[in-house]
């Protein structure tokens, strides 16, 4: 399976809360057996009621559960951070997953002062190593290229090391994340959310046609991943 195919894979583990195998993977050929894959891992459900508003009614119960929020005080557009103080984003973030029971949820983030401060300091060593690489072998078109290559290389293991040191420092919900709405598609995967073959097959659709940058004219479920779509 290419990089296409292993972002497509990846994309539909995250979207549905699921694990797909390597063998599984090998096996699906085309769009339906995508759905078919995925649809075997989840609960189902002949509900054809929106799956986001059961989304957001996991997350509302889950919330006054908590106490961090009154029933009628929970709304799609609700701040989060009006839920919580800063000191508390943790708690609160672990407790929320726990209290939905996510087989998904993204990780808390280091404050945005440290994020900034390992962006510039990645920043720095790209461009000391170009510097270092364009004097040292000659300022041409080989030495540029070699510089970045370089440069990038050391940069991505340099923010691998720096993001794993600062671990202990991860207190914060997700910047990208503001209000309940922002929640709603990692709410899809609490285990007690059921999805019509519908959903899935919309989502999947979506998935398909953004990973491998295809128009929806080109979309079949029966369509061939590498033949008929392109997937490299």
């Amino acid at each position: 399976m290419g990089m296409d195919g292993f972002e497509l894979v990846m994309s539909c583990e995250e979207r549905f809360g699921i694990s797909i195998s390597d063998a599984e993977a090998e096996r699906i050929h085309t769009p339906y057996d995508l759905v078919q894959a995925i649809e075997s891992k989840l609960i189902l459900s002949k509900n054809p009621a929106c799956l986001n508003q059961r989304c957001f009614y996991v997350l509302r119960r889950a919330l006054v559960k908590m106490n961090v929020a009154e029933r009628k005080q929970v709304r799609p557009e609700l701040p989060l951070r009006d839920l919580v103080t800063e000191s508390e984003e943790a708690t609160f973030w672990l407790g929320l997953q726990r209290a939905i029971d996510a087989r998904f949820w993204p990780s808390l983030e280091v404050s945005a002062q440290i994020d900034k401060a390992i962006k510039l300091t990645l920043w720095f060593a790209f461009f000391a190593i170009f510097i270092l690489i364009w004097n040292g072998f000659g300022r041409n078109l080989d030495s540029a290229l070699s510089g970045c290559a370089i440069g990038v290389t050391l940069a991505c293991l340099l923010n691998a090391y720096l993001r794993h040191e600062c671990k202990p420092y991860q207190k914060f919900i997700p910047a990208n994340l503001k209000t309940i709405n922002d929640l709603l598609p990692y709410s899809a995967t609490a285990k007690e959310i059921s999805w019509t073959r519908s959903d899935i097959s919309r989502e999947v659709k979506q998935i398909v046609i953004s990973v491998l940058g295809i128009n929806e004219k080109q979309y079949r479920e029966d369509a061939n991943f590498v033949k008929d779509l392109g997937m490299g």
